[in-house]
């Protein structure tokens, strides 16, 4: 138990696997177990991302002194899902299991806009001892598709094989 105070003597044996007299009494106190810690790698900016589109990034996770229970990344922020890896599939509850009091891997992040708009939304990491919370942020900018078209002007130098059009594409977007 942390914090609670010992006494005790200490016996040594000798070559002949005879107990020696006892040493002086001693006192010691056992110590506050580690504070269970975190150390989260950067998460890259989305950057601009179409409406009902997807990108993906990742930031590792390094976690020490944890107390066995799972990890829980979460994010209120809705357009955010979870994973393993980035070709599976995500979730918005992505728990992390581990055995051991240690873990060490990579977490992927999906931004999946609705809207067009800058987004920032805090990804919580929650868990195994951790309090409070540990947070990540994740920006990224949601933008409409723009439909390409084409417009063109009259044609010119006309031949029987051959004529030039003026026009011009419109294919911004993302």
């Amino acid at each position: 138990t942390a914090e609670t105070l010992y006494s005790f003597r200490l016996y040594a044996r000798n070559g002949d696997n005879v107990i020696t007299a006892p040493g002086d009494p001693a006192t010691g106190t056992t110590l506050s177990a580690s504070q269970p810690s975190l150390t989260l790698g950067t998460l890259a900016d989305f950057g601009t991302v179409c409406t009902n589109s997807f990108a993906t990034a990742s930031f590792t996770l390094n976690g020490s002194n944890l107390n066995g229970t799972d990890i829980e990344v979460s994010s209120a922020f809705g357009e955010l899902t979870f994973s393993d890896t980035q070709n599976r599939t995500y979730n918005s509850v992505y728990n992390i299991s581990y055995i051991g009091n240690s873990v060490s891997t990579t977490v992927w992040v999906k931004f999946t806009p609705s809207f067009a708009g800058l987004y920032a939304g805090d990804i919580d990491i929650t868990g195994a001892g951790l309090s409070p919370a540990y947070v990540i942020t994740a920006n990224g900018n949601g933008v409409d598709p723009v439909t390409p078209s084409v417009t063109t002007g009259s044609a010119s130098a006309v031949a029987n094989t051959i004529a030039t059009i003026s026009g011009t594409v419109n294919a911004l977007g993302v």
